[in-house]
C-alpha cells in the first residue's frame, strides 16, 4: 500500500530549513577473474534491447564455461589486461586500441545475433551456407573499415617494435572519382580511396570513420 503524503501535487509549501551532506560516490569495483567471469555469463545486464537480452540469458552469455577462462588468459598474455594481485585492469595498450575498435565488435548484442542465427540453422529456417555468408560479409566490412584507419599510438608502436601488430605498407593504387570530396552522408569527413582485402578492388570510404561509416563501391 502506497504511503499517503502530507501534501498534494501543485500545493504550495514553505521550506523551514535544509542541510548539505558531504559524501563521495564510490567507484565501481575493480574486476577479478571471478567477477569478470560472472559478467561474461550475465552480459545481458549490459544490453538494452529486450530481444537480444532474452537470447543472451538463454545462451548464458559470452562463450562457454570451458572457454571463458581461456579468453581472460589470452588477453592477459597479449598485454591487453594487467594483473594487480587478484585484480584485473585494462592496460595502457588496451585503452589506446579501444578508440580504433569497431563498435559492433564491442557490442554483446553481436553475440546474441550470432546465437539467433545458429538457432535458425538448427530449426531449418536458414541454411549453414547462408549463415556463414552473413558472417563473412560482416567480417569483410570490419576489415575494410579497419584498413581506412591510421592505427597508431605510443603503446601500439612499442608493441610493434617488440614484434606484434606489424604495420603493413599500404599498396599503391589510383584514386577513384570522388576522392577528396566532402562526405555526402556526414558532411564533415573526406572520401578516400581504399583497397578491399577481399577482392583487391578499390572503394571510397569516409575518413571520419568510425563516426561516419559511409562506403561507396
Amino acid at each position: 500500500m502506497a504511503t499517503q503524503l502530507p501534501f498534494q501535487a501543485g500545493q504550495q509549501v514553505s521550506v523551514r530549513g535544509g542541510r548539505v551532506d558531504a559524501r563521495k560516490t564510490a567507484p565501481p569495483s575493480r574486476y577479478t577473474d571471478a567477477t569478470l567471469l560472472d559478467d561474461m555469463v550475465g552480459v545481458h545486464k549490459f544490453v538494452t534491447d529486450d530481444r537480444m537480452r532474452s537470447i543472451l540469458m538463454k545462451t548464458k552469455g559470452l562463450g562457454t564455461e570451458r572457454t571463458r577462462p581461456d579468453v581472460i588468459e589470452k588477453v592477459v598474455a597479449d598485454g591487453l589486461v594487467l594483473r594487480d594481485g587478484k585484480y584485473l585492469d585494462a592496460s595502457p595498450l588496451a585503452i589506446e586500441l579501444d578508440s580504433f575498435i569497431d563498435e559492433g565488435l564491442g557490442d554483446p548484442g553481436r553475440t546474441a545475433l550470432l546465437e539467433f542465427g545458429l538457432q535458425n540453422v538448427a530449426e531449418g529456417k536458414t541454411t549453414p551456407v547462408a549463415f556463414m555468408s552473413g558472417i563473412e560479409k560482416y567480417v569483410q566490412q570490419v576489415v575494410d573499415r579497419a584498413l581506412m584507419l591510421e592505427i597508431d599510438g605510443t603503446h601500439i608502436q612499442s608493441k610493434r617494435e617488440k614484434g606484434g601488430y606489424a604495420k603493413k605498407e599500404r599498396p599503391q593504387f589510383d584514386s577513384l572519382p570522388g576522392h577528396g570530396e566532402t562526405c555526402s552522408k556526414c558532411g564533415e569527413g573526406k572520401m578516400e580511396t581504399r583497397l578491399s582485402s577481399k577482392n583487391n578492388k578499390t572503394f571510397l570510404g569516409c575518413n571520419a570513420y568510425p563516426k561516419c561509416k559511409n562506403i561507396q563501391s
